[in-house]
């Protein structure tokens, strides 16, 4: 019996530490070097900027974000007083994507894992 409960505790702990790598880790996670283009009459911007993929969660000051292991992606952004939705897709060492402004801004953004 006591070997039986012995087993089984051992394969709970097995089963939690592959559970919890698995969440841990994320294809996407890394440095990425981004460019944000505006693309209509209320922004013409284009930023070069860097974000941080960790365990699926992406960070950039005045962003954050959510990249899912099959590469698909959204978050929101604060900057300058807009807010904004942006969506994008992850793949290999690229990614792609749209955002739009609270002010009615709307563009894409493309990045590269560095």
């Amino acid at each position: 019996m006591k070997v039986v409960m012995l087993l089984a505790g051992l394969l709970a702990v097995s089963y939690a530490g592959t559970l919890a790598n698995a969440a841990a880790s994320n294809p996407f996670d890394g440095e990425w070097i981004e460019v944000i283009v505006g693309e209509n009459e209320h922004c013409d911007v284009r930023v070069d900027t860097s974000f941080t993929v960790s365990s699926g969660h992406l960070t950039q000051p005045g962003s954050s974000g959510i990249v899912s292991p099959n590469g698909s992606a959204q978050g929101t952004s604060y900057n300058g007083g807009f807010s904004a939705t942006w969506t994008g897709h992850f793949s290999g060492n690229k990614a792609a994507g749209r955002f739009k402004r609270s002010d009615g801004c709307v563009g894409r953004w493309s990045a590269v894992r560095h």
